[in-house]
């Protein structure tokens, strides 16, 4: 994450942060008591945070990935088994943290024994054509560049995502 990024949910709470919210509940319990509270009530939120991102959209979500193998990175994208938001926020990483960056773009860094996956998460323009999105997921299969794929064809669905939350959109950024 990025200083001008916005969190939406971290598998590594702020514990402080958390405690101080809660002062009066936790008034009387251990600090191990406190934190094991701390990390339960960070477990639900993504619960919450989930159901509040339960928001439909009219086209497949696309998840494109730079993953971290043994002995390189690998690039990887396909389309979210449903249209919903909410369905962005698994993952099978030890540490996860996801976020909205600066352009709009739901991201996701996710830690695990290897090294540090990176998740963007889009949808395809409503223009597209089925014979451009398979060209793309042809060019990702095969290891070729699809970055200006990824930039014409899709578009961020970070817009619905700061509607959920009241939160300005990036401004200036209108793809």
């Amino acid at each position: 994450m990025k200083k001008n990024d916005r969190l939406i949910w971290s598998s590594e709470p702020n514990i402080k942060a958390i405690c101080k919210h809660f002062e009066k509940d936790f008034a009387g319990l251990s600090e191990s008591e406190k934190e094991r509270l701390a990390w339960e009530l960070n477990a639900e939120m993504l619960n919450d945070i989930r159901d509040d991102l339960d928001i439909w959209l009219d086209r497949p979500i696309l998840l494109i990935a730079q993953y971290s193998l043994w002995d390189r990175m690998k690039t990887g994208v396909c389309e979210i088994g449903s249209n919903s938001i909410k369905d962005c926020l698994y993952s099978n990483d030890d540490k996860v943290t996801w976020f909205l960056d600066s352009q709009g773009d739901l991201r996701c860094d996710g830690e695990h024994e290897v090294g540090t996956n990176h998740y963007l998460y889009r949808t395809w323009k409503d223009d597209v054509t089925p014979r451009q999105k398979q060209m793309m997921m042809q060019r990702a299969f095969e290891g070729k560049p699809f970055e200006r794929d990824v930039a014409n064809l899709t578009r961020p669905i970070g817009k619905e995502i700061c509607k959920q939350y009241g939160w300005a959109y990036p401004a200036g950024y209108r793809k």
